[in-house]
């Protein structure tokens, strides 16, 4: 009897997680609001459904029986899983406490201060005493305690400046709320680890940037450049977290970022990133980040025995800083290794980033070096013709 598995979400990131649990022979059903997404067309079927309200969700479960649920590459797909796996019996989720640790940022500052853990100082707005508001030391970073993608995030440099960012951000909030946070001038990292019995079963470390809109990653490469003491040093912070909060088999997500030989921890996550991050990893590497992913959600034990090559991959999330109607992209890179995969087509609207995607490519170097001076000019090599 075929098994059948509910994936909360239908974005063209999730695309990967569908085709290969059809591979798995499952059949896949998937639900959202968005019925022009991509994972709607490929799915087995489709359930118009807002997974953001787990009540929603939980009388849908009630009458469908699934064998798994996967989340989509958000943090609201994962938190409502997690809302519901222990209810319904479903692995790979963490509990509820624990998962909003890791999803909102002021919870995740709180922890990660509480354990002497390296992250920038950070304080809620809401209620925050105005004496520690003189206290600022400016610039700051503005952000809502729960959204991603670098929505809403704004750097103000005086006092004068934080209603109106403060505003943005609180549009952006799912729950209305603000962080005030330290400017942290640095480079920006990501390090994504398996953990299976508790440990560190494989992990990746990319180099990140934000060349369109500052605050959302569009450019990344693996290998990383950073040096292999910083590597073990983050390794043991996130050892820590693991350890103590008893997290289950699965990915963990970490962006940091680092100045000098210091590092901060900026945010975690248990969802699988987005922008095809796993395909950056499984070029670079050949192991097999999907598969690894999807295990723990089914039930399947991780087999993280691959030794990772070192291919030099670079990947670039097309976008602009302005609304455009598509009329063409036209890629002036010289490649045998370059693969575009698209999301918007000719006559679309592609709205401004962060919001708006045009497409992603992928980049193969034979130069380490040429790899680390390039991946951050790769928004160089794309023309984008208007209509």
């Amino acid at each position: 009897m075929t098994k059948k598995v509910l994936l909360i979400g239908s974005s063209f990131a999730a695309v990967p997680f569908l085709k290969r649990l059809r591979e798995l022979s499952y059949e896949v059903h998937v639900c959202g609001m968005r019925p022009q997404e991509p994972c709607v067309t490929l799915a087995d079927q489709y359930f118009p459904l807002d997974y953001s309200d787990p009540h929603a969700l939980r009388n849908f479960l009630k009458e469908n029986a699934y064998s798994a649920i996967i989340p989509d590459c958000n943090d609201v797909a994962y938190l409502t899983g997690a809302k519901l796996a222990e209810e319904f019996g479903f692995p790979g989720f963490d509990t509820v406490p624990t998962t909003l640790i890791f999803l909102e940022k002021s919870f995740f500052r709180s922890y990660l201060r509480e354990h002497a853990i390296s992250s920038p100082q950070s304080l809620l707005l809401e209620g925050a005493p105005q004496e520690e508001l003189q206290k600022l030391q400016y610039p700051v970073m503005i952000k809502p305690v729960d959204s991603f993608s670098g929505r809403g995030v704004s750097k103000v440099g005086s006092a004068d400046e934080v209603s109106a960012a403060s505003e943005l951000a609180r549009q952006e909030s799912r729950q209305g709320k603000v962080i005030i946070e330290e400017f942290i001038e640095g480079s920006l990292h990501s390090h994504s680890a398996f953990i299976r019995n508790g440990k560190i079963a494989i992990d990746f470390f990319v180099d990140e940037f934000c060349t369109v809109y500052p605050y959302q990653v569009n450019c990344s490469n693996s290998p990383s450049a950073l040096a292999s003491d910083l590597q073990a040093r983050l390794r043991e912070s996130i050892d820590r977290i693991i350890t103590h909060l008893n997290v289950v088999d699965g990915v963990f997500h970490t962006q940091f970022i680092v100045r000098g030989d210091d590092f901060y921890l900026i945010e975690t996550t248990r969802r699988c990133p987005g922008d095809l991050y796993p395909e950056l990893i499984m070029k670079s590497s050949g192991v097999d980040y999907i598969a690894l992913f999807l295990a723990p959600f089914l039930g399947e034990t991780m087999l993280a025995t691959q030794i990772p090559r070192h291919d030099l991959w670079a990947r670039h999330t097309i976008s602009r800083d302005h609304d455009i109607v598509l009329g063409g992209v036209q890629n002036t890179f010289s490649s045998k290794g370059f693969i575009y995969y698209p999301i918007r087509h000719v006559g679309e609207k592609v709205v401004a980033a962060p919001f708006g995607r045009v497409g992603i490519i992928f980049i193969q170097f034979s130069d380490q070096n040429e790899l680390f001076l390039e991946t951050p000019r790769m928004k160089n090599y794309i023309t984008l013709h208007e209509l």
